[in-house]
């Protein structure tokens, strides 16, 4: 492998946990009100920073 590529993808890599990182810190910081507004729980908030959330409804359709 090249060294770019292993680059790009730690970079990559990175980004991605840091992207789950904000979505899950900014979740965590909103009232149990405004997670039921937007139709979440607590319990929600990994599968949703992780993007897994709604992914097993999908599969039964």
């Amino acid at each position: 492998m090249k060294p770019l590529f292993l680059i790009d993808r730690l970079a990559d890599s990175l980004h991605a946990w840091h992207e789950r990182h904000l979505v899950r810190d900014s979740l965590a910081g909103m009232s149990d009100r405004e997670l039921a507004d937007i139709g979440l729980t607590r319990d929600d908030i990994d599968a949703v920073a992780d993007g897994r959330f709604g992914k097993d409804a999908e599969r039964l359709h």
